[in-house]
């Protein structure tokens, strides 16, 4: 069985594709899935937004199925969910509690700090959000 996970693990690189994307998408939010196992994310999936909104976002279905599908077929758990807030918070909005998919996955927050792209992980139990750590691999800074 699954189990959410504690803490979120990510190599540098998968890191730089979700902020090159999150970037790219901007002033919209940018979302996608994470598939993984016991915490390591293996394959970041960049899947459009439909809303093309800068306050929400949905994913395109087709792309949503064909990333979940692939997790399945290599054996990888449906470890997180990411997208980004443009404009703040750098936590879940009431809108993203709201419209919580995968409640057993982490849910990585992008946002802006200081003119940079930055991210929090977050798992949700009930309605109450908590951070766990984001660990970028071969990063101290973080």
């Amino acid at each position: 069985m699954f189990r959410p996970p504690t803490l979120v693990m990510i190599s540098r690189e998968q890191w730089s594709r979700m902020e090159a994307h999150v970037g790219r998408q901007a002033p919209l939010e940018a979302c996608g899935l994470l598939g993984g196992r016991q915490g390591r994310v293996l394959e970041v999936v960049l899947i459009p937004n439909v809303l093309g909104s800068p306050y929400a976002f949905r994913m395109d279905p087709q792309a949503q199925v064909d990333a979940l599908m692939r997790f399945e077929d290599l054996g990888f758990d449906t470890l997180g969910i990411f997208h980004s807030h443009p404009q703040g918070p750098p936590y879940l909005s009431w809108r993203d509690l709201q419209e919580l998919g995968y409640p057993e996955a982490a849910h990585l927050v992008w946002f802006r700090r200081q003119g940079r792209w930055d991210c929090r992980a977050f798992v949700v139990r009930g309605s109450a959000p908590r951070s766990i750590p984001l660990v970028v691999e071969g990063d101290a800074t973080r």
